[in-house]
């Protein structure tokens, strides 16, 4: 049995802090525990997309995840990296409302497939299995590729309301450009079916394995990369 249920519809950062055109930032001290998320932007392009309302902007990432705390870093493995929020912005150490190109966040989505089940007997361990956890020693960092896809509108008042449209001309004339992402840490569907999100399982491995580091569980916002986007 399959069951999908979004919890955000496309659009918008989900977090506490400041909003833009509508939509929900995360704070810029919103990654905590001493986890860093250091980006570097491999390759990006842009796609007018015929027949669509949007564009469509794809870039490859290199992740690094740094501790710079003082106790071991676990994060899970093996699986992509899921980078459901995005942002492009026009300054390097800014995300207020003026200086955001565009912003997106897709939210989860649950799902009852076999391999979530899979994986939460794989990690219901009494320590993390090396083979789909990694430790992050503080000082150190370990890194990881992802990918990001955003969906802008290419004329005002379609596909998303009230959002400026963009076009390559206007990437290019706007640059430098920045882009920052959240990285989701864990899995909400290893967690089974919880409207309230409790992250009842992750927290108790985090409880569990805490002689051995700390689980990071919460969504992690990268510091700023450099873009620049190259038209198909």
């Amino acid at each position: 049995m399959f069951k999908a249920i979004w919890f955000v519809l496309a659009v918008g950062w989900s977090g506490a802090s400041g909003r833009c055109a509508g939509q929900t930032r995360p704070a810029s001290d919103a990654n905590t525990n001493g986890a860093t998320l250091r980006m570097d932007v491999l390759s990006a392009s842009f796609e007018e997309n015929p027949g669509s309302p949007a564009a469509v902007l794809r870039a490859r990432l290199k992740l690094t995840f740094v501790n710079t705390g003082n106790k071991p870093l676990i994060i899970l493995k093996g699986r992509p990296t899921v980078c459901p929020g995005a942002a492009l912005t026009k300054a390097a150490g800014s995300l207020v409302r003026e200086d955001i190109l565009f912003d997106q966040y897709y939210g989860l989505s649950y799902n009852t497939l076999p391999e979530w089940r899979t994986l939460r007997a794989a990690l219901d361990q009494p320590g993390p299995p090396s083979e789909i956890t990694q430790s992050i020693n503080p000082g150190d960092s370990w890194g990881t590729t992802g990918d990001v896809v955003m969906r802008p509108p290419k004329k005002l008042g379609t596909y998303l309301v009230n959002r400026e449209p963009v076009s390559l001309e206007l990437l290019r004339k706007a640059s430098p450009l920045w882009m920052w992402v959240t990285c989701d840490m864990w899995p909400l569907n290893v967690e089974g079916w919880d409207p309230k999100l409790r992250i009842r399982f992750g927290r108790k491995l985090q409880k569990r394995w805490r002689r051995f580091g700390l689980l990071l569980l919460a969504p992690i916002v990268s510091q700023p990369a450099e873009v620049e986007f190259w038209g198909h």
